[in-house]
């Protein structure tokens, strides 16, 4: 049966190594079955949800991490699925991930903490989830109070209670008092990777109970955690003091802070730094001195140098007087040997610095960036970029040449050559590495470098650099290239205009090969409006010769029936919140001399523009200046919304996470505009 060769195939997926692999695998498993519970009958789906439930068992049984794994993620994407009773789900799902906490594997603990709490949630579970959660609420609870300390079962017992508390609030509300008493064995565990889980399972339910209960009763919780702090704090053992400091971070303990800021463990002092960004949100000034005299010390001066960039979040252009000394010493730090240099919190330090001043940071930044890029390609600085050219835009042209060319001569070995220029040899990075160490960091940097050609906002086509360079490593030898390669292709080609002319001749073969003429044109009324307005953006001879092949192909429309289509999709349209067109507006009476028409001539192209996809390196540039029209007409562009919002929030589902943090900020802007308007 096709399904069950298909099942096998995804099955055979989610015991890779790979995360993203079995994440995809996973995936695949949903829309599997989501496909397949349409197509059978009851009885018959029955069975195949059975022997799907069993496959996933014998994965969470098996020996490997990467088993357990797998089956974790199937279940977290099998939850959302609607195929059988969610009272059977809960059971079934819920024991499958309460053994795969015997396994004892931290990565193997964390997912499925987290699968668990999306299985309770009350979009998944319902009402079916009460009995469940008190179960395994109980048995969290009994397994801390017990105290065994090295088995792993307080770290799975603490992110259990952590995840029920965010998912089913209402259920663990009532426990919060008792759960936040067993905290405190896990909270002085030996092992750090459980105190900080502990600590923040505190964080979440002191944070439900200040919600959801009256002072009257979150007081007496908040004075006995605040106690059995100040208890542990005095303790001679580490453990001790520091699982107390990661609960005084939940609290606004400034004094104490600085009383530890010169503790001779270098645990509890690194913990310390790490809290004083959340003090300094409330008392910046004051602890700033501080960390720029840590900063001048090179004992840990990568926990200082985040640590500041977080104090400047929150004090935003009140940083401007140390701008100078702390970009000093992120040189010295990308200056020192290899060996003992970590890039990566000076990066994420000019980074934050670019978010709280903006443009305030551009002369003293511009001796770092030689240094940037120096260093070699990595997350955090491709990061740092982006962050810095979003909120510096006169950086942003010397930021795309620097890192393209970074780019391509990893990737080719040679400086980046503009479209038009000679073709280039090609040579792979690879050969000239030697050693397996060797290879396998020019292996990450190589994945590394394709992601940015995909996901980097670098101005320009590169559809050439594409088709000569990057197609290359859809033959490399190893999987994670050409899986990055055969993305990034995908991302940057999608808006060459080869696509509008292939779909042109596709469309044309289809209605010849078919006699499928005219009426495409009534069962889909955007269709001529869509090909003629290709005719008229379209440049490319071959796009507008497949174009015209199409009309013909197509047929004549009646114009008044056409005209009838058009007129109920231009209100259908309206509805949706798209644009009038300027012609319309003057036959509404709306001319130059109204005060609504040039705003709404504006906002009609930018939404137009925002909506077609093959203008992708435009959208960025749009938004701003829709956000400018908006500032400028304050209240007044309230009427606007309906066209703004659709377009915004679709490139919010589509863009790639660089610039979801640049929309997000822009969309808060627009709140902060319209108010309360926003919600209509």
């Amino acid at each position: 049966m096709a399904s069950y060769e298909a099942l096998d195939h995804i099955i055979a997926r989610l015991w890779s190594r790979n995360d993203e692999l079995k994440a995809i695998a996973a995936e695949d498993l949903k829309q599997h079955v989501l496909a397949v519970s349409r197509e059978l009958a009851s009885d018959v789906l029955d069975n195949f949800l059975t022997d799907v439930s069993k496959r996933i068992f014998e994965l969470i049984l098996g020996s490997e991490v990467n088993e357990k794994v797998g089956g974790i993620m199937a279940i977290e994407k099998l939850i959302e699925v609607d195929g059988e009773e969610n009272a059977t789900k809960i059971t079934r799902y819920g024991n499958y991930l309460t053994m795969a906490f015997n396994n004892g594997d931290p990565q193997v603990m964390v997912l499925a903490a987290r699968a668990l709490g999306k299985l309770v949630s009350p979009r998944i579970g319902g009402a079916f989830t009460a009995e469940f959660v008190e179960s395994e609420v109980k048995k969290a609870i009994d397994t801390l109070h017990l105290g065994e300390k090295h088995d792993g079962k307080n770290h799975g017992a603490v992110l259990v209670l952590k995840e029920l508390a965010q998912n089913a609030p209402t259920l663990i509300c009532a426990h919060v008092p008792t759960i936040l008493e067993s905290l405190w064995n896990p909270l002085r565990e030996s092992k750090l990777v459980v105190r900080e889980a502990a600590a923040e399972a505190m964080s979440v339910c002191l944070e439900l109970s200040y919600q959801r209960e009256t002072p009257s009763r979150t007081m007496p919780w908040f004075s006995k955690v605040t106690d059995e702090a100040m208890k542990s704090l005095k303790a001679p053992q580490v453990e001790h003091v520091h699982g107390a400091l990661l609960v005084v971070r939940e609290f606004e303990i400034c004094e104490l802070l600085l009383k530890l800021k010169d503790h001779k463990d270098a645990l509890i002092w690194r913990t310390v730094i790490s809290v004083i960004p959340t003090a300094a949100s409330f008392n910046p000034p004051r602890f700033l001195s501080h960390l720029i005299t840590q900063l001048k010390r090179e004992r840990d001066r990568s926990a200082a140098l985040i640590a500041v960039g977080r104090v400047a979040l929150a004090m935003e252009s009140s940083m401007k007087d140390c701008l100078e000394d702390i970009i000093k010493v992120s040189r010295e730090s990308l200056l020192m040997k290899a060996k003992s240099r970590n890039e990566a919190p000076a990066y994420q330090c000019v980074s934050m610095l670019a978010t709280a001043v903006g443009q305030a940071l551009t002369k003293d930044l511009q001796d770092v960036l030689d240094l940037f890029f120096a260093n070699g390609i990595s997350q955090p600085l491709v990061q740092a970029l982006g962050d810095i050219s979003t909120n510096i835009p006169p950086l942003l042209p010397k930021l795309q040449e620097r890192l393209l060319n970074l780019v391509s001569l990893i990737l080719s070995n040679q400086p980046f050559r503009p479209p038009g220029s000679p073709a280039r040899t090609f040579v792979s990075a690879v050969t000239s590495m030697g050693g397996t160490s060797s290879e396998a960091r020019q292996t990450e940097s190589i994945v590394l470098a394709l992601q940015t050609v995909g996901t980097f906002e670098f101005g320009q086509s590169l559809n050439e650099f594409v088709s000569q360079i990057v197609t290359k490593y859809l033959e490399d030898d190893v999987a994670d290239v050409r899986l990055a390669a055969a993305l990034t292709c995908c991302r940057v080609l999608s808006s060459d205009p080869v696509r509008f002319q292939t779909s042109a001749h596709a469309l044309g073969q289809i209605t010849s090969s078919t006699g499928y003429v005219i009426q495409p044109y009534l069962d889909h009324p955007t269709l001529l409006d869509t090909t003629i307005s290709l005719l008229k953006t379209e440049s490319s001879p071959p796009v507008r010769q497949e174009t015209m092949k199409l009309l013909g192909t197509l047929g004549a429309l009646d114009p008044y029936k056409h005209k009838q289509i058009n007129r109920q999709v231009t209100d259908a349209v309206q509805g949706d919140g798209n644009t009038i067109d300027p012609a319309t507006m003057l036959t509404m009476g709306m001319g130059p001399s109204h005060e609504d028409y040039y705003p709404s001539v504006a906002i009609a192209a930018l939404m137009k523009m925002c909506r077609d996809f093959a203008l992708a390196t435009h959208h960025t540039a749009a938004i701003k200046a829709v956000m400018y029209i908006c500032k400028t007409l304050g209240l007044k562009c309230v009427p606007f919304l309906p066209q703004i919002m659709p377009p915004f929030l679709g490139m919010l589902k589509t863009s790639q996470p660089p610039m979801l943090e640049f929309f997000f900020q822009e969309m808060a802007q627009l709140v902060q505009v319209v108010g309360a308007h926003m919600t209509s």
